[in-house]
């Protein structure tokens, strides 16, 4: 590549015989071996307004940990070295990033919302009786006459195989999630504590699932990332859900795909066999608990 240099200086070079890199580039021979000579003016210390005042570079720092302590202040160096200059400061953004990597401010202010989750513990689940283990998920089912898809959202008892709550709707938010837990939860919660379980859909780590949920006294854990198989009976479900339903029926309305769905839920409850329940029926299960714990309770 062509070095240019000023004029002057070419022809006092060549006069004395010195090639301009070598006169330019060359280590000053008292300068020690491992030391690197850096280019570029100084690093400056002070920082002026448009006063003429020379502040220090500690009270920049303080300047911008005021500017960043706003509630919802998360500038970046460029947006930083802006809001400075508003307020009579001469600097520019490359001076404010150096200021800000080294009093740790170019993060600072980002706060962290997400509540501490509680996962699931490994092993397999071995409830004892109805509601004492839940879990919760939500498939999608798509509606050919419609060319869309709709959400079906499905709570199913560990012990009995029962579904205690589901809904089936055009969309499913958080919100949604809390009416139907609202709705069935009291039902659950009068025998025994109930915990639930899901895993990290937006809908499942809301902030305001958390509070309804702790307002209903049911613990909520999530499974590990990447770990299905912790939600293994609503995933049984689905698996029986995909075969018996969707993969039989093609629906050209929603309503008729809603009417086919609470078909099947009935059926599913009272009359299908479960291999896992001694070909019983989750109904059968359920009842035969109540019966046993009114027997025991009589005695």
């Amino acid at each position: 590549m062509m070095l240019h240099y000023p004029r002057k200086s070419r022809i006092i070079l060549r006069a004395c015989g010195i090639s301009p890199s070598t006169f330019y580039y060359r280590v000053p021979t008292t300068m020690p071996s491992k030391q690197v000579l850096r280019r570029g003016r100084k690093q400056t210390h002070h920082t002026a307004d448009t006063a003429g005042v020379l502040h220090d570079d500690s009270a920049m720092v303080l300047a911008m940990e005021r500017i960043l302590s706003q509630e919802f202040a998360c500038y970046g160096y460029k947006a930083m070295a802006a809001a400075l200059r508003r307020e009579g400061f001469i600097i520019n953004h490359q001076k404010l990033y150096r200021l800000m990597k080294e009093a740790a401010l170019l993060s600072k202010g980002r706060i962290k919302r997400v509540a501490k989750r509680l996962l699931a513990k490994r092993g397999r689940v071995k409830p004892t009786r109805p509601f004492e283990h839940l879990q919760m998920d939500i498939k999608y089912v798509f509606i050919a006459g419609e060319k869309t898809y709709a959400y079906l959202l499905t709570v199913i008892d560990a012990f009995s195989r029962c579904l205690p709550a589901q809904m089936f709707a055009r969309s499913i938010r958080a919100v949604d999630v809390i009416t139907l837990l609202n709705r069935h939860a009291p039902d659950w919660t009068s025998t025994t504590n109930v915990c639930i379980r899901t895993d990290h859909g937006s809908q499942f780590i809301a902030n305001n699932l958390a509070t309804a949920l702790d307002e209903l006294t049911i613990q909520h854990e999530f499974t590990h990332p990447g770990v299905p198989e912790e939600n293994a009976f609503i995933e049984s479900w689905h698996s029986i859900f995909q075969r018996e339903v969707t993969d039989r029926f093609e629906f050209e309305t929603f309503e008729q795909a809603q009417q086919t769905i609470e078909r099947h839920r009935t059926w599913y409850q009272f009359n299908r066999f479960h291999g896992s329940l001694n070909y019983k029926t989750p109904n059968e299960v359920f009842l035969a608990f109540q019966q046993n714990n009114i027997i025991q309770h009589s005695t």
